[in-house]
């Protein structure tokens, strides 16, 4: 018999869990789709966003988680992270922002899943035996492991009844904590805190866009006065350049008037010149004529 050969069973109660997915595994989301149909339950998983553990995101992963576990209202049965990397430092460091973020009253609601294709070599109560941290975490003041391997090259049937063992597990870990779900306080008021967070943001950008609008102002300003200056200079230059322009005119004008009156009286002088030159070779003419006359007259 396949699991997806069970008939479900009547649904008398509905579980939602918030998983905490640190696996790369893609047989985990064949659990996941069996869990919704075999156990005569209705369970609804949410998602968790994986911190990006870096300070410049952690921001928006706080709000990503506050909206996520709001969806859940009036709250998660239970946590579930699912891994499938068995080392302790591994398991150790992907909790702690999570805890750190939830608070301590996280560790109430978790449960562990160890997503594995190959047999397991020690029990899970021996792996967390191993810690001291996680004996801490999820030993004290609870009965009970809440641990569980999924094995994903395990038979129907087996797979079958590794959920079973975890809805049951779910089940001991929520009446534990008294019927409880965990607790949407911590989302609220991380909620107004981030809600205030982001309105002094929002604030200080506004008050960064309006100063520099101002400085915007203020140069577009300075360049239009500067502007304005160089055409005023420009203009001013321009005015310069005009008068330069009919001095220099003027000034060729009468460089011109001169040089047409030095040409006409040096024509004046070559025509005075010219006459003085004819009279002067008509009086010699004359006295040559009245010596040669005068000669004549004397043989």
């Amino acid at each position: 018999m396949t699991m997806s050969e069970f008939t479900p069973f009547k649904v008398f109660e509905e579980y939602r869990l918030i998983v905490m997915d640190e696996t790369t595994d893609p047989d985990e989301i064949s659990f996941l789709d069996a869990m919704k149909f075999c156990i005569g339950h209705i369970v609804r998983f949410y998602m968790l966003p994986r911190f990006k553990k870096n300070a410049n995101n952690e921001e928006g992963d706080k709000r990503t988680l506050a909206r996520c576990v709001a969806l859940t209202s009036p709250g998660p049965h239970a946590f579930v992270l699912i891994t499938d990397v068995l080392k302790l430092e591994f398991l150790e460091s992907t909790l702690r922002p999570y805890r750190e973020y939830f608070g301590s009253d996280l560790m109430k609601y978790l449960a562990v899943m160890f997503i594995k294709s190959e047999p397991f070599r020690f029990a899970p109560e021996e792996y967390i035996e191993s810690s001291l941290l996680l004996r801490r975490l999820f030993k004290d003041g609870h009965d009970g492991s809440r641990c569980i391997i999924f094995d994903t090259a395990a038979s129907e049937d087996r797979k079958y009844g590794q959920v079973k063992c975890f809805v049951k597990m779910i089940e001991d870990m929520f009446r534990q904590n008294q019927g409880q779900y965990f607790s949407n306080q911590i989302f609220e008021e991380s909620e107004r805190a981030i809600q205030i967070e982001t309105q002094k943001k929002e604030k200080e950008k506004r008050l960064n866009i309006r100063h520099y609008e101002d400085e915007k102002q203020k140069i577009i300003k300075q360049f239009e006065d500067e502007k304005k200056k160089f055409e005023d200079e420009k203009k001013k230059f321009e005015g310069e350049i005009q008068k330069l322009i009919k001095r220099l005119g003027k000034i060729e004008d009468e460089k011109r008037q001169k040089i047409r009156q030095v040409d006409d009286k040096s024509k004046q002088l070559k025509q005075s010149n010219s006459r003085s030159e004819a009279a002067e070779q008509v009086m010699s003419q004359h006295l040559i004529d009245a010596l040669l006359s005068k000669q004549r007259f004397i043989l």
